[in-house]
C-alpha cells in the first residue's frame, strides 16, 4: 500500500510531467510556488521534493543560474529515496553536477535498488562506468538506443555530448560533429558548453562576450581561464595576489561577515551587523584596524560597509 508521501509526489509527478510534455513551463513554475506555500510549514521532504522540481523546470525556462544556485543550496538537505532518486539525477545530469553528486550520502545504495526502467539514470551509469573505463562493447549504439527511448531535445543533447566524449577519448574526429549536434539541441547544455571551452571550441573572443563562469562557480579550470581573460586591462596587470577574501564572525545569530579586498580597497558584506552605542561589536573586525566608511542599505537588512586601509 502506498503512503500518503507516495500519493502526493504521484500527484505532483502527473502534473508537472504534463505541464513540461506540453511545454507549459510558466504553468508549471506557478503550480510549484503554489504547492510549496501549501506544503512548507507541514512535510520538508515534500517541500525538497518540489524544490528538485522547480530546479528543473527553470533549466528548462532557461534560468540556469538559479536553477544550479538552488540545487547547490538543497544538495546537503535532500535524502535520497526510490521517490526522488530519479528527479535528483536527473537535475544532476542537465547541470553538469556529476562529479558533486559522487558525494552525495546514499546515491550508490538508491541507484543498486532502483528496480524500474529510467532514462536519466541509465544515462547517470553509463557516464559512471565510461568515468571509470570499465565499458568493453558498443557504446555509440547504446547511447543512441538510450536517445530513441527519450525524445526530449534537453536528453538527446546530453547524449550527443556524452558521445563526443567517447570519439574525443578515442581520439576520433567524429566528436566535433557530435558536439554541433548537441548545441543545436539545446545551447544551455551546460556539459556541453564546459567541454567547449576545456577543448577549445569557445574562442576568447567569445568567452568575453559571454560569462559562462557564472554557470561554473565550483570548476577551477573556468574560473582561472576568465582570470586570465580579464587579467590584463589596458595594458596593466591585475596582481590576484592583492585580493583577498576574509570570513568575519560577530559571535551571535546571523553573524557571518564577508570581507573582500583589492589592493587597499575593502568591502564588508554582512548579514544583520549588530550596532550599539555606535560601536560594532565585531572582535575579528576591530583586529584589521581599518577606518571604517558606513553605508548602511537596509533594504533585505543587508548593510554595506566600504573601508579605507592596509591588510
Amino acid at each position: 500500500m502506498k503512503s500518503i508521501y507516495d500519493h502526493i509526489v504521484s500527484e505532483y509527478d502527473t502534473k508537472l510531467k504534463t505541464y513540461v510534455e506540453e511545454r507549459r513551463y510558466m504553468d508549471a513554475y506557478k503550480y510549484i510556488f503554489k504547492q510549496k506555500n501549501l506544503v512548507s510549514d507541514l512535510d520538508r521532504s515534500i517541500y525538497l521534493y518540489l524544490i528538485l522540481w522547480q530546479i528543473k523546470v527553470e533549466i528548462y525556462l532557461g534560468i540556469i543560474e538559479d536553477a544550479k544556485e538552488h540545487f547547490l543550496n538543497i544538495f546537503d538537505n535532500i535524502i535520497l529515496s526510490k521517490n526522488n532518486i530519479s528527479l535528483f539525477i536527473e537535475c544532476v545530469l542537465l547541470l553538469d553536477m556529476f562529479e558533486l553528486s559522487l558525494k552525495k550520502d546514499g546515491i550508490y545504495e538508491q541507484l543498486m535498488n532502483y528496480d524500474e526502467e529510467n532514462n536519466w539514470i541509465n544515462l547517470y551509469i553509463f557516464i559512471l562506468s565510461f568515468k571509470n573505463k570499465s565499458r568493453n562493447y558498443s557504446i555509440e549504439d547504446e547511447l543512441l538506443y538510450m536517445a530513441e527511448k527519450n525524445t526530449d531535445r534537453f536528453f538527446q543533447s546530453l547524449i550527443h555530448t556524452v558521445l563526443a566524449e567517447v570519439y574525443k577519448d578515442d581520439r576520433n574526429e567524429r566528436w566535433y560533429i557530435e558536439l554541433r549536434k548537441a548545441y543545436e539541441l539545446n545551447h544551455d547544455n551546460l556539459r556541453m558548453i564546459r567541454l567547449m571551452i576545456q577543448w577549445g571550441v569557445k574562442g576568447d573572443d567569445e568567452l568575453r562576450k559571454v560569462k559562462y563562469f557564472r554557470y561554473f562557480p565550483e570548476n577551477k579550470f573556468i574560473l582561472k581561464k576568465y582570470y586570465q581573460l580579464y587579467s590584463e586591462v589596458d595594458g596593466k596587470g591585475r596582481d590576484f595576489n592583492l585580493f583577498k577574501f576574509n570570513l568575519l564572525e560577530g559571535g551571535g545569530t546571523g553573524g557571518s561577515s564577508y570581507l573582500i579586498t583589492y589592493d587597499d580597497v575593502n568591502v564588508l558584506l554582512d548579514c544583520g551587523i549588530n550596532f550599539k552605542d555606535d560601536h560594532i561589536y565585531y572582535e575579528n573586525l576591530k583586529k584589521l584596524a581599518l577606518i571604517l566608511k558606513i553605508l548602511i542599505y537596509s533594504l533585505l537588512h543587508i548593510a554595506i560597509l566600504i573601508t579605507a586601509g592596509a591588510l
